[in-house]
């Protein structure tokens, strides 16, 4: 029987150097009480559709219901969530909440509008 010991230290403390580069999170530090959740949608009217029942509280809403003021919660969560860089994500969010794609783009101008007047201050 042959026995090698490696003092791997050195190893260790290199990876760690390399996760705080790469912004890697620390995996001896993560526990089970740090969990991430994850949602996993498959098509962008699910996400429209998950942002839209969490705005109004209600799951079975009809899109044609929505007030202004939601609508506009609606598309400033997509916004928020870089939603719109998708392609075609204006044209999907003005087909699920029953608007035109320059009723979104409206909605869109009016949010950063709001978040350039507030950085402003």
């Amino acid at each position: 029987m042959l026995c090698i010991n490696t003092d791997v230290s050195k190893y260790k403390n290199a990876m760690k150097v390399l996760e705080k580069l790469a912004f890697l999170p620390d995996v001896e530090s993560q526990g089970k009480e740090s969990e991430d959740i994850e949602i996993f949608q498959s098509t962008p009217r699910d996400i429209i559709m998950e942002i839209i029942s969490d705005v109004t509280q209600n799951k079975n809403i009809d899109t044609y219901r929505l007030t202004l003021d939601e609508k506009i919660e609606v598309v400033r969560r997509l916004n928020a969530q870089h939603f719109f860089l998708l392609k075609g994500a204006v044209s999907q969010t003005a087909a699920t909440l029953d608007t035109s794609e320059a009723t979104v783009y409206r909605y869109l101008s009016k949010i950063n509008k709001q978040q350039s007047g507030r950085e402003g201050i």
